[in-house]
């Protein structure tokens, strides 16, 4: 890691909160992309999130929308934990919370 990325937060104490949040956003989004770095429980939500809207395309096809959702979730729900299971074993989760 760079110094220099250091050094462009600028973190002063006499900022807000909200401005701290950012910069942890700013710094976790520069980990991510650099180091392949993912926050705890990445891939499950974004699964998840897929999961749903696949769902409803696939429940509105055989019109029974809320099949459709629960079994896009489960779905979502099993890649993403399976893409978080391989993520941990590499060592490439972040530790932090981000809220």
């Amino acid at each position: 890691m760079k110094a220099d990325e250091l050094e462009t937060l600028n973190l002063n104490p006499q900022n807000r909160k909200k401005y701290f949040k950012q910069k942890l956003s700013e710094f976790t989004r520069f980990l991510k992309d650099k180091l392949s770095l993912t926050p705890q429980g990445y891939y499950t939500a974004i699964g998840i999130g897929l999961g749903l809207c696949f769902g409803v395309a696939f429940g509105a096809a055989f019109k029974n929308v809320s099949f459709g959702l629960i079994f896009g979730m489960l779905v979502g729900l099993v890649i993403g934990a399976s893409l978080d299971a391989k993520a941990k074993k590499d060592g490439k989760v972040l530790k932090t919370k981000l809220d």
